[in-house]
């Protein structure tokens, strides 16, 4: 279906050295320390990630938005706790809580201090940050639990399926994306587990893109939401699995890379050349693991 040779080459070739060392980790069985390293050069002195750790993001300060990326590595290589890399992840975690508004925001006042994305300009709508990124960093208080006081896990844990309920029947795309990260946590209790993926369902449903003819656009498509067949949502998505791996078949470029369904070139062409050639290495990683983890389901190799 793909040819995935192309796809390492280009990796190997143009890539940031976070996605080869990554790639290491997935296709050579290589140890996670090379990814640890690679990723602790995106960490500041304050704890946090930046330094375009999110490429739409170019600001070399921290961001929360960076740090959930982070923990995002931590959770796919089950980086323990008692690496420093995570510690001071935790630290920032915990320093940047709004205790008033029970939120944190996901860039920082001074984010036009460099280029990026104008949906990542700054906004202290504590509204905005309710479901993400708010629900997303809930499920890494369960995945270290020693290093967040049990107290705030247990208060926000309350305050999320009260979000949940409040939703009437509608969710926006990146507050789902979160949710799924945080049902899908190993160690959230069972209880709020099944209260919480009832509710998500039906939104899952209707909020992923199931035409073919939508999955160009910026949105939600099948593998977005579902990895591998052991992914929540895999029962709901299930019979969008095939179409969706053909669609990514057929968009695979002659130099074995995928591009991004977005861009603000008008923001800046020099740095949006920059974050799309990272997002290219980014996008162009994770299409091939979702091929791999499918094929291996499927007893198949393409």
């Amino acid at each position: 279906m793909i040819n995935k040779q192309l796809s390492i080459d280009y990796i190997k070739q143009h890539a940031r050295p976070l996605e080869k060392s990554l790639l290491g980790y997935y296709f050579n069985n290589e140890q996670s320390t090379s990814v640890i390293k690679e990723l602790s050069k995106f960490q500041n002195e304050d704890g946090g990630f930046g330094k375009a750790l999110e490429p739409d993001v170019r600001l070399t300060d921290s961001s929360v938005l960076a740090t959930t990326i982070a923990f995002q590595k931590f959770r796919e290589l089950n980086i323990p706790a008692s690496e420093e890399i995570v510690q001071k992840a935790c630290r920032y975690i915990l320093n940047t809580y709004d205790n008033t508004n029970k939120i944190r925001l996901n860039v920082p006042a001074n984010v036009d201090d460099a280029s990026h994305a104008t949906w990542w300009n700054y906004n202290g709508d504590p509204e905005k940050f309710l479901g993400n990124p708010r629900v997303e960093i809930v499920a890494y208080f369960y995945d270290y639990p020693d290093l967040f006081p049990e107290n705030l896990k247990q208060g926000l844990t309350i305050e999320l399926l009260s979000h949940l309920n409040s939703l009437n029947g509608s969710i926006e795309m990146h507050d789902l994306l979160c949710y799924t990260r945080l049902v899908e946590t190993k160690n959230l209790p069972i209880d709020i587990k099944n209260k919480m993926v009832e509710i998500l369902k039906p939104l899952v449903i209707s909020t992923v893109a199931s035409n073919p003819s939508d999955w160009n656009n910026y949105g939600l498509t099948p593998l977005t939401i579902i990895t591998s067949p052991e992914s929540m949502f895999y029962p709901e998505l299930k019979s969008l699995v095939p179409a969706n791996l053909e669609y990514l078949s057929k968009n695979q470029t002659t130099e074995g890379y995928w591009s991004p369904s977005w861009n603000w070139e008008s923001v800046s062409k020099e740095d949006w050349a920059k974050a799309e050639k990272d997002l290219r290495g980014i996008i162009t990683l994770n299409n091939l693991i979702l091929f791999q983890n499918f094929e291996e389901k499927n007893g198949s190799k393409n």
